[in-house]
């Protein structure tokens, strides 16, 4: 718990400062999400066929992290985040709820590894989104680093699981 609280500290320190990182941390925990989101369907919608089924592959693994998995282990965890537990923390957006595990981490990574397994390039640029907003995520205050991993290793799961059910796909 110690390591948890003090890489979070390292990397909270630098948030702040109101300069151009703040804006940009800013962005990748808060609106870098919907970017990805976009950005996903837009490039579904460019394979053509089967817009609909590639569509639900993709973000039903994340849906079910996010909606039910993560809201049960929060409730389960009642870890409280950094910004409540801690003295000294730069809060650069407002959140609510528990902390552990990060429901952006398990989404975004969930999303990430749905793609790497339909397109490996658009895989790898997802997955370095979802990190920024993960990383994103513990610079603003809203989140301790395991609480990132954790949910990254959630989405990771998922969409592994979810793929193993699945028929493969534009292969």
């Amino acid at each position: 718990m110690k390591l948890d609280i003090d890489l979070f500290r390292f990397f909270n320190f630098y948030s702040g400062a109101g300069g151009i990182f703040d804006y940009i941390f800013i962005f990748c925990a808060k609106y870098l999400p919907y970017a990805v989101i976009l950005f996903i369907l837009l490039n579904i919608w460019r394979k053509g066929a089967k817009f609909l089924d590639l569509t639900i592959r993709t973000f039903l693994p994340a849906i079910i992290g996010q909606v039910f998995i993560v809201r049960i282990i929060k409730e389960l965890v009642e870890r409280p985040r950094p910004y409540t537990a801690l003295t000294g923390v730069i809060e650069l957006i407002n959140t609510n709820g528990y902390a552990f595990p990060s429901g952006h981490a398990t989404f975004s990574f969930a999303l990430a590894l749905s793609v790497f397994y339909w397109d490996k390039r658009l895989g790898c640029y997802t997955l370095f989104l979802a990190s920024l907003i993960s990383m994103g995520r513990v610079v603003v205050g809203a989140h301790y680093p395991f609480d990132i991993v954790a949910g990254a290793f959630l989405g990771i799961l998922l969409s592994y699981v979810a793929n193993l059910w699945q028929p493969r796909l534009l292969r």
